[in-house]
Formats: structure tokens, C-alpha cells, sequence
């Protein structure tokens, strides 16, 4: 802790930090740590319109978190790529996440422990890298050091983890394995409907274009993107092209 405040003092930019805030348990620590540093920052939510319910109300608790909403709506986003998002086609974290802050030194709340796509950074990182100017402020921390810090410090946090929930973020994103999208689905089964009403106007949209389409109706694309982009994403991404 003693550490993330120092590198928050030594690098307060003039205009202030920009917080990711996504609601999360490490975005919540890095919000907290600005706090106990006592620096400059202003926090952002980006709204992704596929976001949990109980994650957007917490969210709203916080009266200094601006809530940043998109031009346009993962839904709409999905008929206009007319394709839905993919392990290998990220385009709706790129335009629903990652337009923010980009003239300013970001506050990330990454961790190296989460995946391993996210190790081989460094805690700050300000000579321009492809996230831009940011300082990866607890890169170095472990789970159960940000949980002790929560509970230290007595620090409310979204109700999701007290439902066996690990990680928060949109429902049943494609970064998750199939079992996961299907408890995003069981929890909020509304979201698979909005999924295969939207899967519909895909097809339609590809067949209004003239493009090729192999599937009926939206429940053969949500089969598809649950469980047939796992077995070969390469694959299935060529076919989906051709």
C-alpha cells in the first residue's frame, strides 16, 4: 500500500489522474488508494450497456464517478460488425471501453496474477505504450492482498462477490468459458434473450447486405458463439469472413 501511494505522489500529473473505474474489486482499491494519497484524479465508469444490474447500482453509489455512456449500444454494435464479439474479434471492449483518458496518465486497476496475457508490464508505464500513458497501480498485488485491503479498510464492494462471483463484468462476455456465460444467462436470463432477439437482426441485417450466413435463427448463433468458437476459433473467425 505504502508503495502504490508513493508512485501516486511522485507522478501526479498537473490536471489529475484518470481512474478506470469499472466497479470492480482492483478498480475499487485503486480508487481508495487515490484517496489515501491524497492526489488529484477524476473516476469514469464506461457504461457497456451489458453490464450486471447489481454492478451499475453499485456503481451509482459513488456520487465522484462519472458514468460514461456509449454512442452506441452493444446491441447496435453487434448488427452493424454483423458478427457478434469473439475471442479474436474484441471490437466492442475497444469502442465501449477503451476510448477514455486517452490524453492523460490512466490509473489501471491490472493485475499480473489474472491472466498471462497481462504479465511482462510494468507498474507505470509513461513512455507510450498501446494502452497509452498509465500506471498498472497494484500490477504486483495478489487476490487475497486486495481482499485484505478491502476488509481492512471496511470498504463496501458490489454484492456479486457475496454470490460466488470471482470476477465482474459484462454478462456472459466471450472472454469466459462456455460455463461461465451459462451462469451470466441463468442469473440474468432476460440478457439471453436480448441476446438472441439481437442475433436475429443480425442475420437479417447480413441477409439485407448479401452476405453469406450459416445459421436460421439467433439461438444457432448464440449455440455457436458459447460453444462452437471454443473448439476453433481460428477456424470458425475464417468461416465467419468468407
Amino acid at each position: 500500500m505504502q508503495e502504490a501511494v508513493f508512485i501516486l505522489q511522485q507522478y501526479e500529473p498537473p490536471e489529475g489522474y484518470y481512474l478506470a473505474f469499472s466497479g470492480g474489486k482492483d478498480s475499487l482499491v485503486c480508487y481508495w488508494l487515490c484517496k489515501l494519497a491524497n492526489v488529484q484524479f477524476d473516476a469514469h465508469y464506461n457504461y457497456t450497456t451489458i453490464d450486471p444490474p447489481e454492478l451499475v447500482q453499485f456503481v451509482r453509489t459513488f456520487d465522484d464517478v462519472e458514468i460514461m455512456k456509449p454512442d452506441t449500444c452493444y446491441w447496435q454494435l453487434i448488427i452493424k460488425n454483423g458478427m457478434p464479439p469473439t475471442r479474436l474479434a474484441r471490437y466492442c471492449c475497444k469502442e465501449l471501453k477503451e476510448q477514455g483518458g486517452k490524453e492523460r496518465i490512466k490509473i489501471l486497476g491490472v493485475r499480473a496474477e489474472e491472466s498471462s496475457k497481462r504479465k511482462g508490464r510494468e507498474v507505470v508505464m509513461l513512455d507510450g505504450s498501446p494502452l497509452g500513458r498509465c500506471i498498472n497501480l497494484i500490477y504486483h498485488w495478489t487476490e487475497s492482498e486486495v481482499w485484505e485491503f478491502i476488509g481492512c479498510n471496511m470498504i463496501e464492494y458490489c454484492s456479486l462477490y457475496d454470490e460466488g462471483f470471482s470476477r465482474l463484468g459484462c454478462i456472459a462476455c466471450p472472454q469466459k468459458r462456455a460455463k461461465a456465460q451459462e451462469r451470466d444467462f441463468a442469473r440474468w436470463p432476460a440478457y439471453r434473450r436480448a441476446y438472441v432477439k439481437c442475433f436475429n437482426l443480425m442475420i437479417a441485417e447480413r441477409q439485407r447486405k448479401g452476405l453469406p450466413c450459416q445459421w436460421q435463427t439467433g439461438e444457432d448463433v448464440l449455440f455457436w458463439w458459447l460453444y462452437g468458437n471454443k473448439r476453433n476459433s481460428n477456424q470458425l473467425e475464417m468461416e465467419w469472413k468468407t
